[in-house]
């Protein structure tokens, strides 16, 4: 709902949380996780680890995070001073802004309401918004990023890393690519995000379950939508002008940062991170 914050921004604040609390941050480490929720840990243990689906993506939800702080690290480390966060939710990243004394500047859009839930959690568990982070209503599927960007004060002439964490199967396939886009004619910047593959790549018994969830979505009134083969999203981004990208599989994700659980097979469907530069 446009006037509603999201409630995937709040199921993935309260996983990030939950990898925290349960899985001790093994994975993605996020002192400002367990008080921006606003709710008790005893609620955020058992809600985020009540069944297989939300353990599954309690670990995704911490290993995006993850793989695209480090990313950006690395960007930073050879000169990229923006960062902008896509539909960032209940994300602490720009609280936490590791980089700000090399002056990398944080800029944050989100639906309104979600961003006003966001600034109220904030006051509440007396966390401060330091003075390289801001923050602006924008929503991809209505207003064009370019726009968003210029009413942010994004300097368009200069490299940006993007985040896109827990959008792209929310969005209609339009607004997605031209969001890729107008990132592929900002030189030198980079965009990391997560997907899935579509539900008939599924054997049946898991997509069963996923098509499930997929209604579950609807009824909440955030569809699931956004679902691509990693090859053909791939041939897709070079096509727009990105000239390198890299896509994390199941299969990569489990073999890098869960080697003591069963790895998929290496064309399992599955949730991906893809990452890309112009």
């Amino acid at each position: 709902m446009a006037d509603t914050p999201s409630g995937t921004a709040i199921d993935a604040a309260r996983l990030r949380a939950g990898h925290q609390l349960i899985d001790q941050g093994c994975i993605f480490n996020d002192p400002y996780a367990v008080p921006i929720t606003g709710e008790l840990k005893t609620h955020i243990r058992a809600w985020s680890s009540e069944t297989p689906v939300r353990e599954y993506y309690r670990y995704h939800v911490a290993v995006r995070s993850r793989v695209a702080e480090d990313r950006l690290a690395e960007a930073v480390a050879v000169g990229t001073r923006q960062a902008v966060i896509l539909g960032a939710g209940l994300d602490t990243f720009s609280l936490r802004n590791p980089h700000a004394d090399a002056g990398l500047r944080v800029y944050e859009l989100d639906k309104q309401a979600t961003q006003a839930l966001k600034l109220d959690r904030i006051t509440a568990a007396k966390l401060s918004v330091p003075a390289s982070t801001s923050f602006t209503p924008a929503d991809l599927e209505k207003q064009p990023l370019q726009e968003a960007l210029r009413k942010a004060k994004v300097a368009l002439d200069r490299p940006i890393f993007f985040v896109w964490l827990g959008v792209v199967t929310y969005l209609t396939e339009t607004a997605i690519f031209d969001t890729l886009t107008a990132i592929a004619g900002i030189p030198g910047s980079e965009v990391v995000f997560d997907y899935g593959n579509p539900p008939e790549d599924y054997p049946s018994d898991r997509r069963t379950g996923l098509e499930k969830r997929i209604a579950e979505m609807q009824k909440r009134g955030e569809k699931w939508q956004g679902f691509f083969r990693p090859a053909a999203l791939q041939q897709r981004l070079h096509s727009l002008g990105f000239s390198l990208s890299a896509n994390m599989s199941p299969h990569d994700i489990y073999k890098r940062f869960r080697p003591n659980v069963r790895t998929p097979p290496v064309n399992d469907p599955g949730s991906h991170i893809m990452w890309a530069k112009v």
